[in-house]
């Protein structure tokens, strides 16, 4: 498994060599200082204390942080989420699929993977957007905001709920 700083890409020291490619991200000493000198607080102390559930995303739309209360929010263990693709944190039904998150033809429509993909390409925040996912057998609708920061994309968690009866919300809603 390779590991690399989720904010300058330096490749960080591993405790497992195998040839794998996955991915995993972290933060390098030196990223975590300068942030830490900018702001007074480490990354950790500053994302964990949002009062809204945040995670950070990479370019390819993988996690690379998510707060207490995203975590939370999604009912996921601090190193079940880092590395992983937004509709598999999400639990969206398409992300199960053989092609994954991402590539099928639902993907194409999906507003978070359009929200965060158009905020990385402009750089334009985007503020109170609804999407609603298909989780197995129900919904799961959710209010979104995002904002570029470096290369990265924070999204906040605004809003939630469960899911709702698949059969009684119609076949018209966002997949």
């Amino acid at each position: 498994m390779k590991k690399l700083c989720a904010w300058c890409n330096r490749e960080l020291p591993s405790s497992h060599e195998s040839q794998s490619s996955v991915v995993s991200h972290g933060i390098c000493v030196d990223c975590n200082d300068n942030i830490h000198f900018q702001l007074g607080v480490t990354v950790d102390q500053y994302l964990e204390s949002q009062k809204v559930p945040v995670l950070l995303l990479t370019a390819e739309e993988n996690v690379a942080f998510a707060n207490k209360m995203a975590r939370e929010c999604v009912g996921a263990a601090p190193a079940g989420l880092v590395g992983k693709a937004a509709g598999v944190v999400f639990e969206c039904n398409f992300a199960r699929l053989p092609e994954g998150c991402g590539n099928t033809i639902h993907c194409s429509g999906c507003t978070i993977r359009r929200t965060v993909a158009d905020t990385f390409t402009t750089g334009k925040s985007h503020a109170g957007v609804d999407a609603v996912l298909r989780k197995q057998e129900s919904y799961a609708s959710y209010r979104i905001s995002t904002q570029r920061v470096g290369d990265f994309v924070a999204l906040r968690i605004e809003d939630s709920t469960g899911g709702t009866d698949a059969a009684s919300e119609g076949s018209d809603r966002e997949k």
